[in-house]
């Protein structure tokens, strides 16, 4: 479905964790998690959803900044990326 909000693609928040189970790596976890690993991955990731939708942009941002985002940032762009 397109939201006219955010004009991209969503998917129910309960579909996540299937999402997740069959995404592949880099940007997907390894096949040989446990459930609970997942789980565990995907509450530390803080995913929003609204109204029960997870947008594309915001889960494509969460997994790439699991992925690729583990780099020092200063004060004031820490602020920034906390704004955005």
């Amino acid at each position: 479905m397109m939201s006219l909000k955010y004009k991209c693609v969503k998917m129910r928040e309960k579909q996540l964790f299937d999402f997740f189970r069959k995404l592949p790596t880099p940007i997907g976890l390894p096949q040989e998690m446990t459930d609970n690993d997942i789980r565990k991955v995907m509450l530390k990731m803080g995913i929003r959803s609204d109204n029960g939708y997870v947008y594309f942009n915001e889960l494509l941002y969460r997994c790439m900044r699991r992925q690729y985002g583990n780099f020092k940032l200063g004060r004031k762009l820490q602020i920034r990326e906390l704004t955005t």
